[in-house]
């Protein structure tokens, strides 16, 4: 083998040498990342200036269709932990209920009333608040397959956290 040759292999090798170490470093390497950036995330999602508890919210009429919104919040260590939303009417029948009965339907094959809920409920929990959640007419487009008005769930999420707010 002519010493060109050798050369050009010899390059070849520690080429090859350091693209496996490169890409075991991203391989082995990236999850520990990931859980630091994630927990660095996290840990600015928390609520500042809240205590902790349980706190409720009930609209104060009912609405055109005859329900009133119910928010309950829990709030520890400056987190929202739970967090529930219904509907009621006058005779106490809840909304969600009545959508998982199949008595509320609002389209033949959408999303549920009950199911669009708790995707809200989740996005403020994963969010820790409501910012981003809803536009100046009271819908979403931050959360695929929510087409419910969300004014009095938000109030109410925004009513709770004041009430968690020292005064």
């Amino acid at each position: 083998m002519k010493k060109g040759n050798v050369k050009i292999r010899r390059n070849g090798l520690i080429g090859l040498g350091v693209m496996i170490l490169l890409a075991g470093a991203t391989v082995f390497g990236s999850d520990p990342l990931y859980k630091a950036i994630d927990s660095r995330v996290a840990a600015g999602r928390h609520l500042t200036g809240t205590s902790d508890g349980t706190y409720s919210y009930e609209s104060p009429e009912f609405d055109g269709n005859g329900f009133k919104d119910q928010v309950s919040l829990t709030v520890k260590d400056s987190t929202i932990t739970s967090l529930t939303w219904d509907c009621i009417k006058e005779d106490g029948t809840k909304k969600s209920r009545l959508s998982m009965d199949g008595y509320y339907q609002m389209t033949e094959n959408g999303p549920k009333w009950h199911e669009q809920a708790e995707s809200v409920v989740n996005y403020v929990l994963e969010h820790q608040g409501v910012d981003g959640l809803i536009n100046s007419e009271g819908y979403t487009d931050s959360v695929a397959s929510v087409s419910i008005n969300l004014f009095g769930f938000v109030n109410g999420v925004k009513d709770c956290l004041t009430q968690a707010s020292p005064q």
